[in-house]
């Protein structure tokens, strides 16, 4: 059980729903730490891998929507790093 009443089922859920259509799987290590994989659900390839998080981040509602936010924003970054720059030149060109 959770600082703040959830089961760590209930907790899964929370997290691999925000992620929805990707695939996100949340699971709990030997040593309490949450670890959050979350994939293309066609393709498999995993966007993002987050391990060793901590319990005590997850003591409150706010702890837990910190996370998924900071998950996002990595995931963002992650996918935005892996598109090539279009210049304004070719934006022009492309709409042109």
């Amino acid at each position: 059980m959770l600082p703040i009443g959830l089961s760590a089922l209930e907790l899964r859920n929370i997290v691999e729903c925000a992620f929805l259509p990707l695939h996100c799987t949340c699971s709990t290590a030997d040593n309490a730490t949450l670890s959050v994989d979350i994939s293309d659900p066609q393709t498999g390839k995993v966007h993002l891998l987050k391990t060793g998080i901590a319990p005590e981040r997850l003591a409150s509602s706010r702890g837990i929507c910190n996370l998924i936010a900071e998950l996002r924003t990595e995931l963002t970054a992650e996918q935005a790093a892996l598109v090539e720059p279009v210049t304004h030149a070719q934006r022009q060109v492309r709409y042109a």
